[in-house]
């Protein structure tokens, strides 16, 4: 009889224990359920972080391509015209201003030669 009763408490005792644990499982996989869709939506926000500053980064190297051409060539000229400039008689020579206008002066009087 006391061979039963204590039997049967440890049995009751396991199947608290078992059902504890089947709670706790799915708690747990409740937890991860959640964690990987919360891992899955910061992986896609990430995603999509990555391809904008790819696309902005894209944008800028362009706009920093077309600055560099348009210094280059604005440099270009800047060298022309001071050429220019010192090939001309003090007696010809005009602001800095007007210069690109007299150039093109000097190449239609040159042209209807």
């Amino acid at each position: 009889s006391s061979f039963t009763t204590s039997a049967h408490e440890e049995s009751e005792t396991l199947r608290q224990d078992a059902e504890a644990s089947r709670s706790h499982v799915a708690e747990l996989e409740e937890k991860l359920s959640s964690l990987t869709k919360h891992a899955y939506e910061e992986s896609e926000t990430l995603r999509q972080d990555a391809e904008a500053s790819r696309s902005r980064v894209a944008e800028l190297e362009e706009k920093l391509s077309s600055f560099t051409t348009s210094a280059h060539e604005e440099s270009e000229t800047l060298r022309q015209d001071a050429s220019l400039r010192r090939s001309c008689p003090l007696s010809q020579r005009v602001p800095m201003r007007n210069l690109r206008l007299f150039v093109k002066m000097q190449m239609l009087k040159q042209a209807a030669l």
